[in-house]
């Protein structure tokens, strides 16, 4: 799917089928991780989980799964429904391929980002995060303009700053 982002594809034909294959790509991983968090959630007390504390994170294509899990799963619009809602979202080096998805009933995002992420335009992570704040949901920027970095190479880099913004973040969005 990077060649499709990047424009390196050429041939129309080509690039119609390669956009289809990384939309079934997205959207297979958004599933997987909402049936991920139904057994969670479904396993609870087995596993001594608190189920009004859950949050997502990833990296590079898992950050777009968490971005997407966050803002992607009332379609529509609406409440989240119960099973699948969680209550933050750590992306290193991910955005929303769809704005209009983004409304206020989305988990508050924790967006790490570098301005020259080989993988992850910055211009879509500030899109992202300014339409996150435009629907009312609580957005952190930990961002490196300057920098290249990308999801977890960022985040070894920055990890001492970066843990602790995380940590406080999680603390006041799952009420820690």
């Amino acid at each position: 799917c990077q060649e499709v982002q990047d424009g390196k594809i050429t041939d129309p034909a080509q690039l119609v089928i390669e956009t289809a294959r990384c939309k079934r790509a997205i959207t297979t991983a958004h599933t997987d991780a909402l049936t991920a968090i139904r057994w969670i959630r479904a396993n609870a007390a087995t596993y001594g989980v608190d189920t009004t504390r859950i949050a997502v994170g990833g990296g590079s294509a898992g950050a777009v799964t968490a971005v997407n899990v966050a803002q992607w799963s009332n379609p529509g619009g609406g409440p989240v429904p119960a099973d699948v809602k969680v209550r933050a979202a750590l992306p290193m080096s991910g955005c929303q391929y769809d704005l209009t998805q983004i409304d206020a009933n989305d988990a508050p995002i924790s967006f790490l980002a570098s301005g020259g992420d080989p993988a992850v335009p910055y211009s879509c992570v500030t899109a992202t995060a300014d339409a996150t704040e435009a629907a009312d949901t609580d957005v952190e920027r930990i961002n490196y303009p300057t920098e290249s970095g990308h999801a977890q190479a960022l985040y070894k880099i920055h990890q001492a700053e970066v843990d602790p913004l995380w940590e406080a973040f999680l603390v006041t969005h799952l009420g820690l």
